[in-house]
């Protein structure tokens, strides 16, 4: 599943627009400088993407994004869904 964790730092990259190189798994949305409001916008396109409602996360702004891909990683799993994101059109 590193697809999904890879897909989860180009959605990081694209929300600040930064080099996705730039991201690493330690970083947490407080690190990168993510406030409040800037999660919820982050959280919004989580869910959309793999149809995963974030009150089941922990998504603290102090978790890392790699602890997060995990967490991404084991409801995917659960659900049965793609690790890719989902697009609808």
């Amino acid at each position: 599943m590193a697809n999904l964790y890879g897909n989860l730092v180009d959605i990081v990259a694209e929300h600040l627009d930064i080099a996705a190189d730039r991201i690493r798994s330690t970083d947490t949305f407080h690190s990168l400088g993510i406030d409040s409001l800037s999660s919820m916008e982050l959280w919004f396109v989580i869910e959309d993407r793999w149809g995963i409602d974030k009150a089941i996360l922990d998504n603290g702004m102090h978790q890392t994004l790699g602890d997060l891909a995990h967490q991404l990683e084991q409801q995917v799993q659960k659900q049965g869904m793609p690790d890719k994101p989902v697009f609808i059109k």
